[in-house]
């Protein structure tokens, strides 16, 4: 039975990619930034979504799943932090970090585009990114999304690029530029945060312009 259910969602999706990226007439890609093909994400069904930037931080989304008539459509909006709003809280009772602060809106924008119920503790968000040069020397208007999971890095060397210490105790909130430090007797222990893509998301995302030498 799963095996026969795999096969018909294996149709659909080569279906529904011809007819919504490879006919004249499939969803516009002009007024767009970012769009996943063939994925359940939004609304749980397979279908391409659309991610157009409306200003920093606010984010439409348009997702198509009827290829026989795309005027019909789903939307919706996400708001996402920048990086440097990305902030943890240390639970000493629970000994985890947990996403405070604007993080809580990356956890939320998550949350409505994959359907899942996880929650501050689980760390997993999306947030926004400038874009650097490339190496033609083009920077880009458009920012970059990613799906990350942030994770609290231990370590017994003092951590590099990283200015501002905090003691590790419950409440302590650290950001991408700060860093707890646990006393053990006489020494210390450094504990920093890193955001871990999802590289199957990160894969799957493409830019709407075909044009666009980077992609």
């Amino acid at each position: 039975m799963g095996r026969i259910s795999k096969m018909k969602r294996d149709l659909i999706m080569e279906s529904n990619k011809k007819i919504l990226n490879e006919v004249e007439g499939g969803p516009d890609l002009t007024n767009c930034d970012w769009f996943f093909i063939d994925v359940n994400y939004l609304d749980g069904k397979i279908g391409e979504l659309h991610l157009t930037q409306q200003e920093k931080g606010f984010w439409f989304l348009e997702k198509f799943t009827n290829p026989q008539d795309l005027e019909q459509s789903i939307k919706e909006t996400i708001e996402v932090p920048q990086a440097n709003d990305i902030e943890v809280m240390w639970d000493d009772e629970r000994k985890a970090i947990k996403l405070v602060g604007k993080s809580l809106l990356g956890l939320e924008a998550y949350n409505k585009v994959f359907r899942d119920n996880e929650d501050e503790y689980s760390c997993k968000l999306i947030f926004a990114t400038d874009q650097s040069p490339s190496r033609y020397g083009i920077t880009r208007d458009y920012q970059y999304l990613r799906f990350a999971k942030i994770t609290l890095v231990e370590s017994k060397k003092e951590p590099i690029g990283i200015t501002n210490e905090v003691k590790m105790e419950n409440g302590a909130i650290i950001n991408l530029e700060s860093y707890f430090v646990d006393r053990k007797l006489f020494k210390k222990e450094y504990h920093y945060i890193v955001a871990y893509d999802d590289n199957e998301i990160g894969a799957s995302m493409h830019r709407c312009d075909k044009y666009d030498i980077e992609h």
